[in-house]
């Protein structure tokens, strides 16, 4: 791990969400599918390696901006800046545990530590967060 130990999460127009720091992502039973400090996480729904991106996303037409509805999400109240964990849920979505920096177009930088779910179906209304269209839609993905 790098001197820096922020974990940031940066959303990338039309496509995926980065993730920068100290990263483990785990499937549903909490087994690591990868363990990195940069890795690019599927959010069009369409990607052939799931929970990574492949660049499905540019032939399928997806749509997102880079903007997020923070008003639910409190601010940093931790000292803790270790790994930050995204867990992929089967048929669902990210579930992010640690602390992190969201950093959005609308809302510049913003710190907490609030677990958070991110939609990766492609689907949510309320994008980068999920809204449980992947239900409706009967998205899979293990």
């Amino acid at each position: 791990m790098s001197e820096n130990h922020e974990n940031r999460i940066e959303l990338l127009e039309n496509g995926p969400v980065y993730f920068k720091g100290d990263i483990k992502v785990q499937n549903s039973a909490g087994e690591t599918v990868l363990e990195k400090e940069k890795v690019a996480l599927c959010r069009c729904g369409q990607s052939t390696r799931k929970p990574a991106c492949d660049g499905t996303h540019r032939k399928a037409g997806f749509e997102a901006d880079c903007n997020a509805d923070l008003s639910d999400i409190p601010p940093n109240e931790s000292d803790s800046d270790g790994k930050l964990v995204v867990k992929a849920l089967d048929n669902g979505p990210l579930l992010v545990e640690g602390t992190y920096t969201l950093v959005t177009e609308n809302n510049g930088e913003y710190t907490s530590d609030k677990t958070i779910a991110l939609c990766r179906c492609g689907g949510s209304s309320n994008k980068p967060f999920c809204d449980g269209t992947h239900k409706q839609i009967e998205f899979k993905a293990e």
